[in-house]
């Protein structure tokens, strides 16, 4: 090391050089223990009126709630290239209506429509037997009245629109039978947004 010393002093180098620097001792900061983090975090959408007051009962629990926006620039601005066509769309409730008198169907599929319509040309069809007991030509009119692509919530979707519009092609109330009790409420209700 003295000799390391020697060279860099005949070089050039001042002292600084090749003392090691010392140590300086860093104070550490004092931390303060509180006890007022939170419990959990909760992220909700924001919708005005309604976040501001679900949030201040949630921070009474000590959970911290954080908002996101409802509606996004993303949202709003991005949209798939092409749009489907109804017949191609999986996951419906539909409703079918004879076009020479007044008779419905209304039913679900987890498939593409277009392949449960052509379902309904076979004999065994309550919408096939109709059009070959009174002539009437193959239903063209049909109107999807939910999306869900959940199975179970599906069955109950198709119940509901059963029972609010007693279609006659259709031979039972659907996968999922609701309670009497439910009556009041389906009639009452508008369906446009179930």
């Amino acid at each position: 090391m003295y000799h390391l010393r020697t060279v860099l002093s005949v070089a050039g180098y001042t002292k600084w050089a090749w003392q090691s620097p010392g140590r300086t001792k860093l104070t550490p900061h004092p931390r303060i223990h509180t006890d007022n983090r939170p419990k959990g975090h909760v992220t909700l959408p924001y919708v005005a009126g309604v976040t501001e007051a679900i949030t201040r009962k949630i921070r009474k629990t000590g959970v911290a709630v954080h908002s996101t926006p409802y509606t996004t620039i993303r949202r709003l601005l991005v949209a798939p290239k092409d749009k489907d066509k109804p017949d191609d769309t999986c996951g419906v409730v539909y409703h079918l209506t004879c076009e020479d008198c007044d008779a419905q169907y209304v039913g679900e599929t987890e498939r593409a429509l277009k392949k449960r319509i052509s379902e309904h040309k076979r004999d065994s069809s309550p919408v096939a037997q109709h059009m070959q007991t009174y002539k009437h030509q193959p239903t063209k009119k049909v109107t999807i009245l939910d999306r869900e692509s959940r199975w179970f919530e599906r069955g109950v979707k198709e119940a509901v629109h059963i029972r609010s519009r007693s279609p006659s092609l259709n031979r039972d109330q659907g996968r999922h039978r609701l309670p009497p009790i439910y009556n009041s409420l389906v009639q009452s209700r508008d369906l446009g947004d179930l």
